[in-house]
């Protein structure tokens, strides 16, 4: 998973869902879908987080499906005569993340530095991976978008797994219909009061100059060499003014909106889950 830095989304608590493109996006038949207009939407503060867990639930790959698309990758690889990889970039699961938020505790052991989600690759993991190797995980396409050369082991785990293409776009690429949900919560001018209060806390108490707004702050702060002390007074005047809090209840009533508006792809996405996690079931018990 790319590095990114603890802005406003990520400092307030939130963890946007990545798009993770897998080797099926290298398909001659698959097409990504063409971004749509993202559609303002307003929405109330709801207390807690039973939205966010149920938006998170409904796209949480399976850990059967994850262990499936993995084993028949890995097989396809060493009978192409590569050697066996612990890790291949498919998507994982990632969440909202919306809770634990920024708190000191978090500031105390990582700093601005968020930390890696157990088992997600990242470039560096793949840096050294041979072009020939690659090129058998991955469709190979020419200049035209043909296929050129045999389909890549990542493609033919997605068809035994997932199923079709039609079936990975919605499992894995829905996810672009919250952004507009997670921008609404990012950007809700109820939170810039919040803001305020944090900004006048960290003159109050530690004198630092925070009136520009909260992502140009940190922007500047990540790059200080007091960056650690910097995070924890940050944190510190988050958990004060209960601004984390108050970004998990806007965050929850966006969600509990994207939830009512978009029932079919739900329903969807949990049909497809079903099936991927019936057909991952029977993989993993034919080779246990």
């Amino acid at each position: 998973m790319v590095a990114f830095s603890w802005s406003r989304l990520l400092s307030a608590g939130l963890l946007v869902m990545a798009l993770s493109a897998c080797g099926s996006s290298n398909s001659s038949h698959y097409e990504l879908p063409n971004p749509e207009p993202l559609k303002e939407v307003a929405a109330e503060p709801i207390e807690g987080t039973a939205y966010i867990d149920s938006v998170n639930e409904l796209f949480r790959i399976p850990d059967s499906v994850n262990k499936a698309m993995y084993r028949v990758t890995l097989d396809c690889m060493v009978q192409r005569g590569f050697p066996a990889r612990s890790l291949y970039p498919f998507p994982h699961n990632q969440s909202l993340g919306v809770g634990e938020g920024f708190t000191v505790e978090v500031a105390r052991e990582h700093g601005y530095a968020y930390p890696k989600q157990a088992n997600q690759p990242t470039e560096e993991d793949f840096a050294g991976i041979p072009d020939e190797e690659l090129r058998a995980l991955h469709t190979r396409l020419d200049q035209s978008g043909e296929v050129a050369g045999s389909e890549g082991c990542l493609n033919i785990a997605q068809s035994k797994v997932i199923g079709s293409d039609d079936d990975y776009r919605v499992l894995f690429y829905s996810q672009k219909n919250l952004l507009g949900y997670t921008n609404g919560t990012t950007f809700d001018a109820r939170l810039s009061a919040k803001e305020e209060e944090w900004a006048v806390c960290m003159q109050d108490r530690f004198h630092r100059n925070a009136s520009e707004g909260m992502t140009l702050y940190v922007i500047e702060a990540e790059k200080a060499e007091n960056s650690h002390e910097l995070a924890i007074e940050d944190a510190t005047c988050r958990e004060t003014v209960g601004y984390s809090t108050y970004y998990r209840d806007v965050m929850n009533g966006y969600m509990k909106q994207f939830l009512d508006d978009n029932q079919g792809l739900v329903e969807n996405v949990t049909q497809v889950k079903k099936k991927a996690d019936e057909r991952a079931v029977n993989i993993l018990n034919s080779i246990s």
